[in-house]
């Protein structure tokens, strides 16, 4: 499961992650561009000359890197709970890159601050991985209800006005209708 307390104790995984963090943060500043198009459009990207292929094995690297450095210090469940709900949790609220890039960011700050202030013997006294997973996946529960691009809440609402949208039109058809059933 990982014990990401014992992390701040043994140090010794910090550097590993130090360095992959700061190649796939390097990578992704220089091939921003690249990355964008190869990731949302391939075709476009071969059509540019892109070497899409290249990109999409390049980036698959560069997770499979970044999940190896953090299984050991962090664990496996913390690792792939922070690679997949920051974005997934960002993608509800944008559809922007750069602004889906800054909430994902958030997202993993805010999971981990709040999940290790939950482990706390006086709060929980519980795993801080698990405790951030848990944090983590709340937030993008509560994005997934409220979220004003993708949320259930914007579905839900759009649902009721069509519904009443359509009563009134079947309301005023019935009147017309009764009213050439009675000329």
């Amino acid at each position: 499961y990982g014990a990401i307390e014992h992390f701040v104790l043994d140090q010794s995984g910090i550097l590993p992650m130090a360095i992959v963090a700061g190649l796939v943060v390097g990578g992704v500043v220089v091939f921003y561009r690249v990355l964008l198009v190869v990731t949302f459009d391939p075709q476009l990207a071969v059509a540019l000359g892109l070497p899409a292929t290249v990109v999409s094995l390049g980036m698959m690297a560069a997770l499979s890197l970044t999940l190896v450095a953090s299984f050991e210090a962090v664990g496996a469940i913390l690792a792939v709970a922070l690679v997949i709900t920051p974005g997934a949790t960002a993608r509800l609220w944008t559809d922007r890159m750069p602004v889906m890039l800054f909430l994902a960011g958030v997202h993993g700050v805010v999971s981990a601050v709040a999940g290790y202030w939950l482990s706390h013997p006086a709060v929980m006294d519980t795993n801080a991985a698990g405790a951030m997973t848990v944090v983590g996946f709340g937030l993008f529960c509560v994005s997934y209800l409220v979220a004003p691009r993708h949320g259930m809440g914007l579905k839900l609402w759009q649902r009721l006005r069509l519904r009443r949208q359509v009563l009134a039109e079947n309301v005023i058809k019935a009147l017309v209708d009764l009213r050439e059933a009675r000329r």
